[in-house]
């Protein structure tokens, strides 16, 4: 995370907070609110539609990840769905921790014995993949000419 990113995310969650109901806005505490609004990138603005669902505005995952929050912690009354929202919320935290463990993994990072062909995560665990000894003569061939 960057700074940057960080007064785009308060743009467009300030933004996101203007759009709610009274109601729903005014259970956000306004030291929260204030903080969105002092914070925030004045030159940034997004341009959120209400009349498309969320995950379809292309916001910034620390947009997403605060509205999360805000959501379960302030705007969400009905416990049965935030204990839904919090089993949500580790689930993906489970996918993210196993896809940070095989794409930094000492092996990997550092090059040691094996080479691994690491796939970008869509979901589902990643399993990385030897290298055949072909294929490791290949690319270390490669790697002389790129340079």
């Amino acid at each position: 995370m960057n700074s940057k990113n960080i007064r785009q995310a308060y743009s467009e969650v300030d933004e996101f907070i203007s759009l709610l109901s009274d109601e729903e806005r005014n259970k956000i505490p306004e030291h929260l609110r204030d903080i969105f609004r002092e914070k925030k990138d004045t030159n940034y603005r997004k341009g959120i539609n209400p009349n498309i669902e969320i995950k379809e505005q292309n916001l910034l995952e620390e947009t997403l990840a605060i509205i999360a929050m805000l959501n379960l912690n302030y705007i969400c009354e009905d416990e049965r769905e935030k204990e839904r929202l919090k089993e949500v919320y580790k689930s993906n935290e489970k996918k993210y921790s196993a896809f940070f463990q095989l794409d930094f993994n000492d092996d990997v990072v550092f090059g040691k014995r094996q080479d691994y062909q690491i796939k970008k995560y869509e979901g589902e665990i990643i399993i990385p993949k030897k290298e055949n000894l072909l294929q490791r003569i290949i690319h270390k061939i490669r790697t002389v000419f790129v340079k």
